[in-house]
């Protein structure tokens, strides 16, 4: 479970990005750093996919980002990162995997904690206040949840929480007062009997949203139906069919609803984009947008809400790329669009990969399909690629490397073939290509490849996450041998040691030794279990450095294994982090870390001291 778990969050996290303003006239907010002044980059609106939105009465909005460590954070009325609520992990006011977000008139926060299957309260500064519900199957339970959905917070600041499905009949909606004390359960399981079809009979319950006189609307996703209930819990009306026509909806999408205030129903799915919008009895009466990737179209709407002002905020995310907040007036029209980091000089999108030689440092700027060059100061000097699928074009950059001849070695996705498979691509310095290998020439072929490394005489490791074992080739792609086959299941990441041998970051096992040059030789050694690392390091005096993924942190251990030190925490200012991806070291033992949501690369010392 636990290597699956780490293939999911790093693909996911490959998928994050992080955002500027951009205004309906297309104008980018000035910034980016040509000069040498870490960190590089920009201190941006701190999200990777922004999956569920909620305003508070203050004006906050409250965002829950998958991509950003499982964290739910406030952004202020002009999208700009306002604070941290929770992170990721299982005790109280963390979350382990948060599905929907909502608040009440006291401006308190509510999480449906899925992955811990509760609910969480937090306060208006987000500090922790209570939690209710556990893992169950029993629909007579008032706190049980099998597969928690949506939420929502009526006048009286009750909280309905939907069990989406679950065998024993659990798609309903459970109501609680503001302290988590069970008030009733709504709703019942359409078994095709008792009354197939009938309003308040679920076959698998989803969004969930409150109107001003507090009647409940909830989604029946496999029936492309939604339930109106008064707010007693009694149920009123039912409307829509499965399919594609006004008024209809497919049967297996992601829903997100939200009531105006001048009574107007809004209904997102995401696949197809749509955004529909109806009266209060269940009448069509438009769409909101339409299918695209560019400002004010829709690709993938996961999360719709109306703010103080009445404008709609959208979270749109295209599959396979990167998440954007769209805002529209009433009537569908764009306002403001916030998407994905700077393309000029010096600026970044999310960056996944970092090296540096004693010249250069070279980037990863996934979301712009491009590397990024840097002299050794910090100062740009050029960046190329584009995307496509022909040599030079990128499609997913996913890490970087540089010999001492200044060659550029890209680990890239090539999505085109099947099943798609990992390419590494050579460049001289100047950004030419040279030359690329999938690993077919004397070797298996690079399949679901995560991590690379590149020694200074221009030997390539490839972690090949899918193969469980790490590929060695020369300069020009010549597969020289396998490494690791006996110690390793899912190898995420790879970093040389002085002494030849190379660290590992491993999905199940945690950081591994193995043999640099013995395709038969098992684990020298293992430490560092619980981990998930897609970037590691070692420094001229043997020390390892590994970014812990999930804490937004870096932790150092000594050659031994023993942990030495460790910093880092999630957030936006110097030495904070929001998704660690490729970090890399310099001959003076300097730690260069990217900081892939916050799109920038900030350089510490070997004791984490910020240039």
């Amino acid at each position: 479970m636990r290597v699956l778990y780490g293939i999911l969050i790093i693909g996911a996290f490959l998928l994050s990005a992080c955002s500027l303003d951009i205004n309906m006239l297309g104008g980018r907010t000035t910034g980016g750093d040509d000069a040498g002044v870490f960190p590089l980059g920009e201190k941006k609106t701190l999200f990777g996919t922004p999956y569920s939105l909620a305003q508070s009465p203050n004006g906050k909005i409250v965002v829950f980002d998958p991509n950003g460590s499982g964290a739910v954070f406030f952004l202020d009325s002009n999208l700009k990162n306002n604070g941290t609520i929770s992170t990721y992990g299982t005790g109280d006011g963390q979350i382990y995997s948060a599905r929907t977000v909502a608040v009440d008139s006291d401006n308190n926060v509510y999480v449906v904690d899925a992955g811990n299957n509760r609910v969480q309260k937090f306060g208006p500064e987000g500090q922790f206040i209570r939690k209710w519900g556990v893992l169950g199957s029993s629909p007579t339970s008032p706190y049980e949840f099998s597969t928690m959905y949506g939420i929502a917070v009526d006048s009286q600041k009750n909280v309905y929480v939907t069990n989406y499905y679950a065998a024993g009949h659990m798609a309903q909606i459970k109501v609680y007062d503001s302290d988590g004390s069970h008030l009733r359960t709504i709703g019942a399981f359409d078994d095709g009997v008792t009354c197939a079809g009938c309003p308040g009979y679920f076959n698998s319950i989803t969004a969930i949203t409150v109107d001003q006189y507090d009647n409940v609307y909830a989604m029946d996703m496999s029936a492309g139906r939604i339930h109106k209930f008064f707010a007693d819990g009694s149920p009123t009306i039912a409307f829509g069919s499965v399919g594609s026509g006004n008024g209809q909806f497919p049967s297996n999408f992601t829903a997100s609803m939200t009531v105006s205030s001048d009574d107007r129903l809004y209904v997102s799915q995401d696949i197809p984009a749509r955004i529909q919008k109806f009266d209060l009895d269940g009448n069509y009466i438009s769409d909101i947008g339409v299918a695209g990737s560019n400002p004010g179209e829709l690709a993938r709407p996961l999360s719709v809400i109306v703010l103080i002002n009445g404008d709609l905020l959208v979270s749109d995310y295209p599959a396979g790329g990167v998440g954007k907040l769209e805002r529209f007036s009433p009537t569908g029209v764009l306002v403001s669009t916030t998407r994905p980091g700077g393309t000029g000089v010096g600026q970044l999108g999310a960056v996944l990969g970092v090296a540096v030689n004693s010249q250069y440092m070279v980037v990863a700027d996934t979301t712009n399909n491009r590397v990024v060059v840097y002299d050794s100061a910090g100062t740009w000097v050029r960046h190329f690629g584009s995307p496509g699928w022909d040599n030079g074009n990128f499609n997913r950059l996913i890490s970087v490397g540089i010999d001492s001849a200044n060659n550029i070695y890209v680990l890239d996705v090539d999505q085109q073939s099947t099943p798609a498979k990992a390419i590494v691509q050579k460049f001289n310095i100047s950004g030419v290509f040279q030359t690329s290998w999938n690993g077919s020439t004397g070797g298996g072929t690079l399949v679901y490849s995560m991590g690379m490394t590149v020694s200074s005489a221009g030997e390539v490791f490839v972690a090949d996450q899918s193969q469980h074992k790490i590929q060695k080739f020369d300069s020009n792609g010549v597969h020289l041998m396998d490494l690791g086959e006996n110690a390793l299941a899912a190898p995420l990441a790879v970093a040389i040691a002085p002494s030849g041998n190379l660290y590992v970051s491993d999905a199940a096992f945690g950081i591994v030794e193995v043999s640099g040059t013995n395709s038969a030789a098992v684990a020298v050694t293992s430490f560092g279990a619980g981990i998930l690392s897609a970037g590691m390091a070692v420094t001229p005096d043997g020390k390892i450095y590994v970014a812990d993924l999930l804490n937004n942190k870096i932790n150092v251990y000594s050659p031994a294994g023993t942990l030495v030190t460790s910093w880092g925490e999630y957030g936006v200012e110097v030495g904070q982090f929001n998704a660690i991806f490729g970090i890399t070291s310099d001959s003076s033992g300097n730690i260069y870390a990217a900081d892939s949501s916050n799109c920038r690369i900030q350089r510490f010392t070997g004791v984490g001291i910020p240039f």
